[in-house]
């Protein structure tokens, strides 16, 4: 009778091993799920940090120091638009 006991504790503990993995491979695979998405939004910033640069040198747009965003207008040569910023 204990070896039935026994056995039958061990058939649980058994389970829950099994399920304890189960759920660590959804985690795992949620992680990675999370990783690709956090490393396409890391492109994506990038490609809009190099396109913000680019306008930057070449004159299109001044951001300032507080984030600030001018737009020069076409033909007067002076950033009299302002486009946004922390105020």
């Amino acid at each position: 009778m204990a070896a039935q006991s026994d056995q039958t504790q061990v058939q649980q503990l058994d389970n829950l091993v099994q399920q304890y993995q189960q759920r660590e491979k959804q985690y795992q695979a949620q992680l990675d799920i999370a990783a690709q998405r956090l490393n396409e939004a890391d492109q994506q910033v990038q490609s809009y940090q190099q396109l913000l640069d680019e306008l930057q040198q070449r004159g299109v747009i001044r951001i300032t120091q507080d984030g600030q965003v001018f737009i020069s207008r076409a033909g007067r040569g002076s950033d009299d638009v302002f486009f946004g910023g922390n105020n």
